[in-house]
């Protein structure tokens, strides 16, 4: 499948991610993160949240990187983040309220 028909697939498969993995499963701050994994994520948090006074999350989950990106310094109310899938958002929004997050479609 191509254009509207490949982004609505790639939109459920999300969906059902969200939907069926429990959100302590798919964070990023589990303790079960291994120290290599938490020494790049915080790095590209660090970079992230350095970068200006914004921060636009493409692709963003349900928001995993967020906690790490307000140690490094940003500011949640500065934050931006997108995603294909509305369960998503919808998870994000949940466990990150000072956040926004928007269903978008960037493909």
């Amino acid at each position: 499948p191509t254009g509207a028909a490949h982004a609505k697939l790639v939109e459920l498969f999300w969906d059902a991610v969200a939907a069926y993995i429990p959100a302590r499963q798919r964070s990023v701050g589990e303790s079960g993160m291994s120290a290599k994994a938490r020494r790049q994520i915080d790095a590209i948090a660090g970079c992230a949240a350095s970068a200006g006074p914004a921060v636009l999350d493409v692709g963003c989950g349900d928001g995993a990187l967020l906690p790490h990106l307000l140690r490094a310094g940003a500011d949640a109310g500065r934050y931006l983040g997108i995603d294909l899938s509305a369960r998503m958002v919808a998870a994000a929004a949940a466990a990150h309220p000072a956040a926004t997050f928007r269903r978008a479609d960037f493909l």
